[in-house]
């Protein structure tokens, strides 16, 4: 008894409407404007005035262009999913640790949930010190030569090179800006976010007068490194687009969220591509790919040709990046923190709100003192990988959540008792309780026996029982124009879909593992890593079948995931693509942090 107490505490889910999902504390004004603004600082920041030109000059070349496009689409995929979640569960707060709390149990919430706050963590660390790097770079390296010359340099590994203190003090800056209030938190992204696409927009529009075709066909080509430089483009790409799922965090502070979340997320996406494409494009056609320079491409391109000064705009625009950037990754922070601690994950200081400015206070400044010290003290270009783990891995739960979803029984098929369910089911009779608070129902239409169910006290309708208004679930939806009974899912077939879903994720691990990490390096057979993909690959393809075999709920949202189910299977197979590509000693770090969450 124990053991199976213990289990369903692990395996419980929040349902919404329940009273830590619909607290409703924080404050609900965040517009469809303010969302998106939120997740193009996230997203964008200071990576594209780095990135297109080091993925152009080492990786792709002029196809660079098609790489981020592909990562672009990869990006939408678990976008879309982010939007669907978001639109069935509005009002919640947490990104993807409230939604797999709702699809796939507590145990699964804390382990996505503490992999964020790192995520959240160290990526706001790094964008500070990346931040206080530049503007050091735009005054002549003038903090790091003092910081040196008073103060020192730390001789350990773990360590910066130096002590940074304006990573802290900017870190702490914004920590205060967040506890202000999310409507000042906005306006601060508003403004750096406005000067960063001003500044987008004058490299793409001013690089176009120096543009060059040939700079495409001559030489080496538009595919100087062949369709693996594009793909292998394409998986660093992606994580130029990771910071959009601050907008899933948002879902008790937006003021229609059902509506705002998921037309923020897949705008913020496009408008974040756009800018991607159209910097590599100018960048590519302004200098050969070759002549790129790896630290500072674009600033580089506009000294090739006579333009010196540029690198005093771009460089603003950098600092203006970087400052929404670091506001974006640290935003979720406290809001993780406040709905894990909502729901007694954590101590429960953390689901304090201060009644004037509606923010989780405590949740906001001790976690944005911590990431200070850390972005003070140490070397992150190591941990930043550990990132990349944490954010594929909520992206893949949050997939696999709406995959689940889709396959539950919904609201819409649980009905009163009544003489009639929808005009087409009749109720024939119900028989004496088989046992303490268990009935049985039998449904007919037209003399013939469609639906019979044996519900008892320990399904979802307990509440119902208690009060003696026990409930029918239907087996079927009649459909008006064709007359025919669409078949609705049932606890069963949910179960059945539940654990062929979580069977086709193994699956994906299994068939990307075997080709990725290439067994025949270490066992010196090719055969068996084909017989391992074809395995895997068999098994992915009979579990995909037994999905799509189940009947799918019908209850309509205001936004719903395209070409689902096979949408968010995709999702799934190139995060667990890319989670795979990352590095053993990433993984083990990995390891060790969710030990200490434990």
């Amino acid at each position: 008894m124990v053991m199976r107490s213990i289990a369903r505490s692990f395996t419980r889910r929040k349902k919404p409407g329940s009273s830590n999902s619909s607290r409703n504390e924080l404050s609900s004004c965040l517009t469809t404007w303010d969302l998106i603004s939120l997740g193009v600082g996230a997203t964008l920041g200071a990576g594209i005035y780095v990135v297109a030109g080091q993925v152009a000059g080492n990786t792709a070349g002029p196809s660079v262009i098609l790489s981020f496009s592909i990562a672009a689409l990869a990006s939408i995929l678990s976008g879309l999913c982010y939007a669907e979640f978001g639109a069935r569960v509005p009002r919640t707060t947490g990104s993807a640790y409230a939604y797999s709390y709702y699809s796939v149990g507590e145990i699964w919430a804390f382990f996505i949930g503490w992999n964020l706050i790192l995520e959240y963590m160290i990526g706001t660390a790094a964008d500070a010190r990346a931040l206080s790097g530049c503007i050091d770079f735009v005054i002549g390296n003038t903090l790091r030569n003092f910081t040196l010359t008073h103060v020192g340099e730390f001789h350990n590994a773990w360590l910066g090179s130096y002590p940074d203190f304006l990573a802290l003090f900017v870190t702490i800056i914004v920590t205060l800006v967040l506890a202000s209030g999310v409507k000042q938190s906005s306006t601060f992204t508003k403004v750096f976010n406005a000067v960063n696409l001003l500044v987008v927009i004058f490299i793409i529009i001013y690089g176009l007068f120096y543009a060059d075709i040939r700079n495409w066909t001559q030489g080496k080509g538009f595919f100087p490194f062949g369709a693996s430089g594009v793909l292998s483009g394409a998986a660093t790409c992606f994580y130029a687009f990771v910071g959009f799922d601050i907008i899933a965090t948002t879902g008790e502070e937006a003021k229609t969220a059902t509506k705002s979340i998921p037309v923020a997320i897949v705008v913020s996406l496009l408008i974040v591509f756009l800018c991607y494409f159209g910097v590599s494009t100018v960048l590519t056609l302004m200098v050969p790919y070759d002549q790129l320079d790896s630290l500072s491409p674009i600033p580089n391109a506009f000294a090739q040709k006579g333009l010196p000064v540029a690198k005093y705009v771009i460089g603003i625009g950098a600092v203006c990046g970087l400052a929404a950037s670091l506001l974006g990754s640290l935003f979720p922070l406290p809001r993780i923190i406040y709905s894990m601690a909502s729901d007694g994950l954590l101590f429960q200081t953390f689901s304090r709100v201060h009644p004037k400015t509606e923010v989780p206070t405590m949740a906001t400044i001790y976690p944005g003192f911590l990431t200070a010290v850390f972005s003070f003290l140490f070397n992150l270009n190591e941990l930043v990988e550990m990132m990349s783990i944490g954010t594929l891995l909520a992206y893949t739960l949050v997939s696999l959540s709406v995959l689940i979803l889709r396959y539950q029984p919904d609201e819409e098929s649980v009905q009163p008792i009544s003489p009639f369910t929808d005009g087409t089911l009749s109720f024939l009779e119900r028989t004496s309780p088989i046992h303490d608070a268990v009935f049985q129902y039998e449904i007919t239409a037209n003399g013939k026996v469609l639906y019979t169910e044996a519900l008892s006290s320990d399904e979802e309708c307990e509440e119902d029982y208690s009060s003696k208004k026990p409930l029918l679930r239907d087996s079927g939806k009649s459909d008006s124009h064709s007359g025919k009974t669409k078949n609705l899912p049932t606890k069963k077939s949910g179960k059945v879909a539940t654990t062929n879903i979580l069977l086709l994720f193994v699956w994906f691990f299994g068939f990307n593992g075997s080709m990725i990490y290439g067994l025949d390096e270490i066992l010196g057979h090719n055969v068996l890593v084909i017989a391992l993909a074809v395995l895997f690959g068999a098994l992915s393809v009979i579990s995909i079948g037994i999905i799509v075999m189940q009947p799918s709920a019908s209850k309509e949202i205001s936004f719903q995931a395209p070409l689902a189910p096979g949408l968010p299977m995709l999702a799934v197979f190139f995060n667990v693509f890319l989670m795979l590509k990352l590095s053993r000693v990433t993984w083990v770090r990995f390891g060790v942090w969710m030990a200490l969450g434990k």
